[in-house]
């Protein structure tokens, strides 16, 4: 069987949050490095097709909400970019932790920077 394995489609999902976060100025190391994680609490995903092993995807990824500790990203894995060829869709929410696990709001400084480009999509 030449179709991707379902659980695939979530390591996109992540590398496509880190590539953004690296394009925003905000890498998920200097978050660390600043004593802030963001661990997944809320994962959604809707598949309408399958890619086969090998196929080129593109994953468009959005952050569409800011709240006082939480984060949500929005993907759309397609299988070419410039056409409406959605065969992925999904939502993984957030929350800011101190890296030892407490719930924390983002430092103003941090969420003034995301929210200074918040709504962009970038690939």
């Amino acid at each position: 069987n030449d179709i991707m394995h379902y659980a695939k489609y979530l390591d996109w999902f992540a590398e496509a949050r880190s590539d953004l976060m690296k394009k925003l100025g905000l890498p998920f190391e200097q978050l660390e490095a600043n004593g802030i994680i963001m661990p997944i609490i809320k994962i959604e995903v809707a598949y309408t097709a399958g890619a086969k092993v090998g196929e080129v995807l593109d994953c468009v990824t959005e952050i569409r909400d800011i709240l006082h500790n939480r984060f949500e990203y929005f993907y759309s894995i397609r299988m070419d970019p410039d056409k409406d060829s959605e065969i992925i869709s999904g939502k993984t929410v957030h929350v800011f932790a101190s890296v030892g696990g407490k719930t924390t709001k983002l430092p103003s400084e941090m969420e003034t920077l995301i929210r200074g480009k918040w709504g962009t999509t970038l690939e």
